[in-house]
């Protein structure tokens, strides 16, 4: 049994449909776009949790730092500030620009003495406050890390 030519150009044409030369290179860039997708998800996943580790260490530095001072840390009173007293929130800050942490300066830190002031054996609590901004700029994510540690005062 032959073919009619109208047979044959519809074989033909289904022959066009059926190629898979552009199959690879439309695979190759989907694959590539969740590659890239992933890494930079994993790297801002990382950064995250590297600037949340950095912020807990800086606030660790400035409670040792109350802690080991205590009444010469610089408060009269008791109670929380972010002004007072400065040398607890100095050393915070040092210790955030150590660990290279982005911009320490939008930083907040809250010192608290909430009992009896700076006294030995009184509770001091240092709070820092962060707004993280991603380095990729996922549509706009911002989160606010904070780090809060407390101790008693020895001095």
């Amino acid at each position: 049994m032959k073919m009619g030519s109208q047979q044959r150009r519809c074989m033909r044409l289904l022959s066009l449909f059926n190629s898979e030369s552009g199959q690879s290179i439309v695979e190759s860039s989907l694959s590539m776009l969740m590659i890239i997708t992933s890494a930079l998800a994993l790297f801002e996943l990382c950064m995250l949790a590297y600037t949340s580790g950095a912020l807990s260490e800086a606030a660790h530095e400035g409670l040792r730092f109350a802690i080991v001072n205590g009444s010469d840390a610089g408060v009269s009173a008791s109670g929380c500030s972010t002004s007072s007293p400065s040398a607890v929130i100095s050393t915070v800050t040092v210790a955030a620009t150590k660990y290279n942490l982005g911009n320490a300066s939008s930083m907040t830190v809250n010192v608290c003495y909430p009992a009896t002031g700076a006294a030995p054996g009184s509770l001091v609590t240092v709070t820092v406050s962060y707004p993280y901004t991603p380095f990729t700029s996922i549509l706009g994510f911002q989160k606010t890390l904070t780090a809060s540690t407390e101790g008693r005062i020895l001095y």
